[in-house]
């Protein structure tokens, strides 16, 4: 719904013209237009996989959203990587599916990597835009690891509709 028209159900209430109905429905599109997820692991002493893997417990990062219209999202991932390995590249992606599916690693401009010839500890962050369907979809952060022992923290993850 257009900023305007959510606004327009808050008008000024010194006669009570807010209504609970008025609530619920903004409330109800500012939850199904966005989504964000902060998972403050830590997951330790990740495998090693060369393909995108759910994170395992605690319980894996996920976003859902129930998008009315098909559109643009902005998606961001963070996370604070330690490779704890020289010469160990550590990927982040979101694997999406739903009414859009999008598996993890699929684009490089969607993977946040971090990696070098020395163990690395940094906090590194991703964002682009995405054309999305309309419909319930779901985005899952995995993680892949050339080498084992990774440690993966505070990881955030959001996704949030562009336009009206």
């Amino acid at each position: 719904m257009p900023l305007a028209d959510l606004l327009a159900l808050l008008p000024d209430n010194t006669t009570g013209e807010i209504s609970p109905a008025d609530l619920r429905t903004i409330i109800t599109d500012l939850y199904t237009t966005s989504g964000v997820q902060i998972a403050p692991g830590p997951w330790n002493g990740l495998a090693a996989s060369a393909a995108f893997i759910p994170f395992p417990t605690p319980v894996p990062p996920v976003v859902t959203m129930n998008l009315a219209v098909a559109g643009p999202l902005l998606i961001c991932i963070s996370g604070y990587i330690d490779t704890v390995n020289n010469n160990n590249e550590v990927a982040l992606g979101l694997d999406v599916t739903g009414a859009t599916t999008i598996p993890a690693g699929s684009s490089s401009g969607q993977t946040l990597r971090l990696g070098a010839r020395q163990a690395t500890k940094a906090t590194d962050s991703l964002s682009y835009v995405q054309m999305f369907n309309a419909g319930l979809t779901s985005f899952e952060a995995r993680y892949t690891s050339q080498l084992s022992g990774t440690n993966i923290s505070d990881m955030a993850m959001s996704a949030v509709r562009l336009g009206s």
